[in-house]
């Protein structure tokens, strides 16, 4: 889901950014994002952040409140997040 919403992302001329551990760079490539390798670098320089894991035990607190503090003390856009609970208990 994550590789189609960049690949119709960067249809529309903007510059996508992801981080995907465990992707390949032909994925990254295929989607027309840059791939980034640290996550809080990514939300650092995000104008749009979309979180887009499904919730397991291996990604659960990978989105934290931190995260979504540091792009609210900014004004950014947060388009197509699904409700998930951060390590903090915050639901997003």
């Amino acid at each position: 889901m994550a590789s189609r919403y960049a690949s119709f992302v960067h249809f529309m001329c903007a510059e996508v950014a992801a981080w995907d551990p465990y992707a390949s760079e032909p994925c990254f490539h295929r989607s027309g994002a840059r791939k980034e390798y640290d996550l809080n670098e990514l939300v650092k320089d995000a104008d749009i952040f979309a979180p887009m894991v499904p919730l397991t035990e291996q990604t659960r607190g990978l989105v934290t409140a931190e995260h979504i503090r540091a792009l609210l003390c900014i004004p950014r856009i947060m388009r197509d997040v699904r409700r998930m609970p951060t390590s903090n208990g915050l639901q997003i």
